[in-house]
């Protein structure tokens, strides 16, 4: 795993490689309304719309479920979906793209819109857009 992301992408231009799906929602501030799950876990609206757009509330629960159910270090982690060359990938990482935990999805729904890519910041308990950080 500690490699992980350095084969999939290009740590220096690897944001060039992907049509995130975070672009639309730059104006999302995180002020507006925040939502709990169900494991106590919260996010923002952002990360509520971006949800409701591409139908992927599975990817909320995926991340909230893995950070609540595993033993992942780090009150900072980033977490991307990535879709590459017919591959899905969740990947975590700490903030400086040393992952720690990684997962390759058998099929997605994400890319329904054109999207490539997403990625959320999870400070301690909030689920986030970067741009609401």
């Amino acid at each position: 795993v500690k490699d992980f992301f350095s084969k999939l992408v290009s740590v220096e231009d690897w944001q060039d490689d992907f049509k995130f799906a975070n672009e639309p929602f730059m104006g999302a501030n995180g002020a507006e309304c925040v939502y709990k799950h169900p494991f106590g876990y919260k996010f923002t609206n952002g990360v509520k719309d971006l949800a409701e757009q591409n139908q992927s509330y599975w990817l909320i629960d995926f991340i909230i479920s893995t950070a609540k159910f595993s033993i992942l270090p780090h009150d900072f982690q980033v977490w991307y979906l990535l879709i590459k060359e017919g591959k899905n990938y969740i990947v975590c990482d700490d903030g400086n793209y040393n992952v720690l935990v990684a997962y390759e999805l058998p099929l997605t729904d994400f890319d329904t819109y054109g999207c490539t890519a997403v990625y959320f910041y999870l400070i301690d308990d909030l689920l986030l857009l970067p741009q609401e950080y």
